[in-house]
C-alpha cells in the first residue's frame, strides 16, 4: 500500500511539472485552459501568476500555429530593450510568434516567456489582430 501511495504521488508530481516543461508546452497549456474558460489554469502559466484577468467563458480558439520561434542574444535583447517595452527582455528569454484562430478570424498574438526555476512561464504577451 505504501509503494502504492508512493508511485500515484510520483505520477501526479511529474504530470503537474510537465505543463511548463518548454516555452511550447506552457503556451499549449495556456490556450487549452483558455479554451476551458478556466481561469485557475491559466493564471500558474504567468509569471507572475495572471489572477487578476476577466474570463468570461471558454475562448473560442479553435486553432494555432508558432510561425516563429525567436531565442533572445545580446543584440535581440538590446533591441527589445531600446522600445522601452516592460517587462526587459534578458539573453535567453523566447518568443513565439502565433498565429491563432479565434471564432474564425486569424490573429497574431506574441508570447514572451522565461525560464523560471525549472519551468517556461509567460512574462508578457500581445497581439496584432493581423492578418485580417
Amino acid at each position: 500500500m505504501i509503494i502504492l501511495a508512493a508511485v500515484t504521488l510520483g505520477a501526479t508530481t511529474t504530470v503537474s511539472a510537465g505543463r511548463f516543461d518548454t516555452p511550447e508546452v506552457t503556451l499549449d497549456t495556456s490556450i487549452s485552459a483558455l479554451r476551458e474558460g478556466d481561469r485557475a489554469r491559466v493564471a500558474p502559466c504567468f509569471e507572475p501568476p495572471a489572477d487578476a484577468f476577466y474570463l468570461p467563458g471558454p475562448l473560442q480558439i479553435e486553432q494555432y500555429v508558432i510561425r516563429k520561434r525567436i531565442v533572445y542574444g545580446r543584440a535581440e535583447g538590446r533591441e527589445w530593450n531600446s522600445k522601452g517595452i516592460i517587462p526587459p527582455a534578458v539573453e535567453g528569454d523566447i518568443q513565439l510568434q502565433v498565429e491563432e484562430t479565434i471564432a474564425g478570424r486569424k490573429e497574431m498574438f506574441y508570447y514572451n516567456f522565461r525560464p523560471v526555476g525549472h519551468e517556461w512561464k509567460i512574462i508578457s504577451h500581445s497581439g496584432s489582430g493581423w492578418p485580417d
